[in-house]
């Protein structure tokens, strides 16, 4: 989806970065999860929708995205905010992985069911 945010990892680290992506680094004063957490809020996809309104082209260019206000709390605040969202982040995949767990059972289930009332 449009404005999306990722944390390039040392797994990651090297890859080819395309052109419609931005690379932003932190310093010590910021904490990566909590910007990670920031970019993606919908607080942060509002102001950059705001950037690009009325343009002919949508493009959010490095400059926009440097005009977004970027709410800079204590960096013990900036951790704690950073962990619940990594926290979310990651139930959020067990979550789905349980769904499509849940739905590969149901898919065994039917087929079995076809099997059998064809050997009926």
């Amino acid at each position: 989806t449009p404005y999306d945010a990722a944390i390039i990892d040392e797994d990651s680290e090297g890859a080819l970065i395309p052109s419609f992506c931005a690379i932003v680094r932190t310093g010590e004063e910021i904490d990566k999860n909590y910007l990670l957490a920031f970019l993606n809020s919908s607080y942060c996809k509002d102001q950059l929708k705001l950037q690009v309104s009325g343009a002919v082209m949508t493009v959010l260019s490095v400059g926009k995205i440097g005009n977004v206000n970027i709410p800079v709390p204590s960096l013990e605040e900036q951790q704690r905010i950073g962990s619940s969202y990594i926290e979310v982040q990651n139930k959020l995949k067990l979550i789905k992985q349980i769904a499509e767990l849940e739905s590969k059972k149901n898919d065994i289930i039917f087929r079995d069911l076809v099997k059998a009332n064809e050997d009926a």
